[in-house]
């Protein structure tokens, strides 16, 4: 798997520590009439943790994958962590379909009235309990939640949008949070691509979730130049 849940000995709170590769494939972005192909084609790259959008078409104005994707991929792919991106208005209502689907589940605590029930409800499972940072939130309004999350996922662009690119003052935002907070697990989400990856990492991300970058048109085609900008080229990097 690509996430390892320790235990800080000084409050019991849990911390989610990722093993390498960087890159998060994203399979929003994939070839959807292919989708067991693409997660196959990541497979031999050695990337085995991916990332899977959900959306309800009312928090956000898109429709992302399926649950039953979700069971169909983890069926036939048991190796493999799905990291869930929850884009729903009332996401209490979709937690238990998810919980025990998911390595890990993030949600935005806008879109609900009591983020820190959520929260404490994934800490009693074994999924990740994620914070999904909209480009409107602030750092003061999630600072309350930080103690109760296992990770944030930042995002760079507006949630539920596709082809656009990270915003620079998006990634000032990020450097903002990995200095408040210097020991949370924080993954980076939107318009990362060879241009921008490198500055992602160098604010703080822990991984960074590639979508069009990496899926257009394959991920065999897709992450040796993503790898390049790293400056590596080994997949455990």
């Amino acid at each position: 798997m690509g996430t390892v849940i320790s235990v800080w000995p000084d409050n019991g709170r849990r911390k989610a520590e990722f093993a390498p590769p960087l890159v998060l494939p994203s399979l929003y972005a994939a070839d959807q009439s292919q989708l067991a192909r693409m997660v196959q084609c990541c497979l031999d790259l050695g990337l085995n943790h991916f990332h899977f959008d959900v959306m309800d078409g009312l928090f956000v104005p898109a429709h992302g994958l399926s649950l039953q994707t979700l069971d169909e991929l983890g069926a036939r792919f048991p190796q493999c962590q799905f990291d869930v991106h929850l884009m729903a208005w009332n996401p209490q209502a979709h937690i238990e379909d998810v919980i025990n689907k998911a390595g890990a589940l993030a949600f935005h605590p806008d879109s609900c009235d009591d983020p820190r029930a959520i929260l404490e409800r994934m800490r009693r499972e074994s999924v990740l309990a994620g914070v999904a940072i909209s480009p409107a939130l602030s750092i003061e309004a999630i600072s309350p939640l930080v103690q109760w999350a296992d990770y944030l996922l930042v995002m760079l662009i507006e949630p539920g949008t596709s082809a656009q690119s990270s915003r620079p003052e998006l990634i000032a935002k990020l450097r903002a949070m990995r200095l408040q907070w210097p020991d949370i697990a924080i993954i980076a989400d939107g318009g990362i691509d060879t241009s921008n990856i490198v500055d992602v990492i160098s604010a703080g991300a822990d991984r960074v979730v590639v979508g069009g970058a990496l899926f257009k048109p394959t991920p065999d085609v897709g992450y040796e130049p993503l790898l390049d900008a790293l400056g590596c080229r080994n997949a455990a990097l």
